[in-house]
């Protein structure tokens, strides 16, 4: 392939059975999450913009019951959105988001319920929160087509 070269972008582990196989000449079976990032090693095509999801399941002790808690993350280029949800029902316990261009060393959470308009991250981002079970009003009414009163909009 040449010489070394860096890619910016996000990739992760997902994507390196399909990077494999393309680079091994083996068809990717259809529905296998993640994609080959062999396009954009070469240089052909920018590597995809995407929500990047990660779990981590953390044990702690709470008055001699040991309790587990899940903790998500949804990452783009532009924001990171963490999730603690108790293990047992999967309710969420804390959401916090990071303005990644903003503050790029995540010094500064955002709770989620004070982002008003969530797609300022970028849709990718919306929908990836969307994916996770959150309610986005704001992105609903966002995205709404308009509706016009009295006539036809053509005129």
């Amino acid at each position: 392939m040449g010489a070394a070269r860096v890619v910016r972008g996000d990739a992760g582990l997902i994507d390196v059975v399909p990077t494999l196989l393309e680079l091994m000449g083996i068809a990717c079976p259809a529905g296998l999450d993640g994609v080959s990032l062999v396009p954009s090693i070469a240089g052909a095509t920018p590597l995809p913009e995407r929500a990047m999801r990660a779990y981590e399941e953390r044990y702690h002790y709470e008055n001699n019951q040991a309790l587990i808690e899940r903790l998500e993350s949804i990452r783009t280029t532009r924001a990171k959105c963490l999730v603690t949800r108790r293990a047992a029902d999967r309710r969420i316990t804390d959401a916090v988001i990071y303005d990644l261009l903003v503050d790029p060393h995540e010094a500064h959470p955002i709770p989620l319920e004070a982002v008003d308009q969530p797609c300022e991250f970028g849709d990718g981002f919306a929908a990836a929160l969307e994916d996770a079970g959150f309610t986005l009003p704001h992105r609903a009414a966002a995205t709404a087509r308009p509706t016009v009163k009295g006539g036809s909009a053509g005129g």
